[in-house]
Parts: C-alpha cells; structure tokens; sequence
C-alpha cells in the first residue's frame, strides 16, 4: 500500500522539478526517484519506509523519509540534500580542506548548510573563534534538529550565530577583511540558491575575506555541470587574482553519479607567496588526534588527491 494516499498535492511545480511536488517523485510502490530536468535521463532511487515530514516552506517543497537502506532522507524540490548514510562524506570534504590548509582559521562564515552538518564538522576545530551562519530557509535548520540530531549537534555551540536570511544579501553588507574562511553549502544554481553562483557573489566572499582566506563553495557535478564548473573557475581565477582557485572532487553516493565537487579559492596573501603556501592542495596544519579519531573520509592523503581530475575537466578549467 501506498505511504503517501492520504495526501492532497496542490503545489505549483518548483523550477526544474518534473512534478507539481516532490511527493510525486515517489510511486506507488514506495520508491522515491529523483527525477530532475537538471539531469536528464538519470534519476538515483530509494526505498522508502516512512514518510516523515513534507512541508512547502516560505521558499522550498522540503520532504524528508525514512529510507529502508540508507537512513533517512532530506528532500528539497524533488533533490536529495542529504542521507545518513553519506552525508559524512560531503561535509567533511566541504570543511576540512579548507580549515586544514588555512593556518589559524578562528572566524568562519557559514551560507546554506542548514541541516548542521558543515557547522558540526566545523565546531571539531579549536582554533575557530566564531561563526556567522547565514540560511534562508529557517524550516530546514528546525527540521534537521528534530530528525537529524546526530547532524545539527553543534547548532547550539557558543561559537556559533545563526542569522535566518538571505546569504547573498549577507555577505553584500558585511565588512571587509573580516573572515578567515567562507563556506557555501548550497543548493543546486536554481531558486533562492542561483545567486550564490554569480561573480558578484564570488567579488564580495573576496572583498570579506583576510589576506590569505578561503572560499569553499559546492560546485557542482563534473560529469554533469562542466560548462558551469568552468565559468565558476574563470570568474574565481579573476576574482582572486593572484590567489589559488582549484576544484576539488569527492565520492558522495547520495548524489548525481556519485560525484560533486568544492571549489576552493584563496584570496591572495604575500606573506604566503613567500613562503609557499598558497596553494590549497596542500595542508598546513597538523590533524589533532581528536579530530582524526572522528573522520571517515578526510585524510591529508584525500585532501591532496581530492585535486587530481580526469582529463577531460582538467583540460576544461
């Protein structure tokens, strides 16, 4: 029998979504397909066991299920956020190489990442002072807090500040030189999420930034988004002139083909020039062991691999 019958579907149809709600995308037998007009022909699938929440917040049709296999499941228009059984993978790499190649990041300003996860693998690092966390979407952060508690663990850490509004418009008006590191958990370059993938956006992360900070931003799937990766790279290489811009790629199973990519920029800092330590594919911090015991994924090993692309998008970026 179907979870979802009882259900009315009234909503209008988010962009790029091939149904009028995410509700949609989950058949009769039980089994959510991710059908998307952003990657056609190609849609992941997952059991699900129970319906958990499925809201149309202020900006976004936000479904989360229990998944027979894989935990539970956070939707937003019809695209798996997250899952339990992964969402390690993409925080730490969307974090640690940042944090590890900076050499005493203590202010740190968080857009999106409203499930937590980027915050929790944030509040593992001592020397992080403060951090200014910046989601549009206040319905996602409540969510995450009552159905993914092992996620949002650090929401309530004294370091951190959340300020429910628009990211972009955030970091407009934020004074210069003030942040070590950046992190940009968005979602796709579509709705609320399409502004935090222009120039300007990438201008003012810069303009923000201490000499020698770092721009972490999800940068989509390399099997998918090359045209897109590209112009994000062009506009950063001239963004951060003569700083370090490098995509990093992970294997995240939750996604489209099991890929999605961070683009890290460093904003340019002479006293790293001398000493040779720009370039964000390298670490130039040491691991604490309190940290290390906590990692699945992020080793020095991987954070340097993690650089190293297949031909065909190295030769386009």
């Amino acid at each position: 029998t179907s979870l979802l019958h009882s259900h009315v579907r009234t909503y209008l149809a988010p962009t790029n979504m091939e149904t009028k709600s995410a509700l949609d995308l989950i058949a009769s037998d039980n089994w959510f397909s991710e059908r998307n007009q952003q990657w056609p022909g190609i849609a992941a699938s997952y059991k699900v066991k129970k319906l958990l929440v499925h809201e149309r917040t202020q900006y976004q049709d936000l479904v989360i299920f229990e998944s027979t296999n894989h935990g539970k499941v956070m939707l937003l228009d019809g695209v798996i956020q997250l899952t339990e059984a992964s969402e390690f993978i993409y925080h730490e790499m969307m974090v640690h190489p940042a944090l590890f190649t900076h050499p005493n990041p203590q202010k740190i300003l968080v857009i999106g990442a409203g499930d937590g996860g980027v915050i929790r693998e944030l509040c593992k690092h001592a020397c992080v002072q403060s951090i200014d966390w910046c989601e549009i979407d206040g319905k996602v952060i409540e969510y995450a807090e009552k159905y993914f508690p092992q996620i949002a663990c650090s929401n309530n850490d004294p370091r951190v500040r959340i300020h429910v509004g628009d990211g972009y418009k955030f970091v407009a008006d934020s004074k210069s030189e003030t942040y070590d590191v950046i992190i940009t958990d968005s979602s796709d370059p579509v709705g609320p999420a399409k502004m935090l993938f222009t120039k300007q956006f990438y201008a003012d992360c810069c303009r923000i930034l201490k000499a020698g900070g770092l721009l972490a931003s999800q940068s989509e799937c390399m099997f998918l988004d090359v045209p897109l990766i590209s112009e994000l790279v062009k506009n950063s290489k001239e963004v951060f002139k003569n700083g370090c811009t490098r995509y990093s790629s992970m294997y995240v199973p939750m996604y489209p083909y099991g890929q999605i990519g961070c683009l890290l920029n460093r904003k340019y800092c002479q006293k790293m020039t001398a000493n040779d330590s720009m370039n964000v594919a390298q670490v130039n911090r040491s691991i604490p062991e309190s940290i290390q015991n906590t990692l699945k994924y992020y080793t020095p090993e991987m954070h340097a691999a993690s650089f190293v692309l297949p031909k065909f998008i190295a030769s386009k970026i």
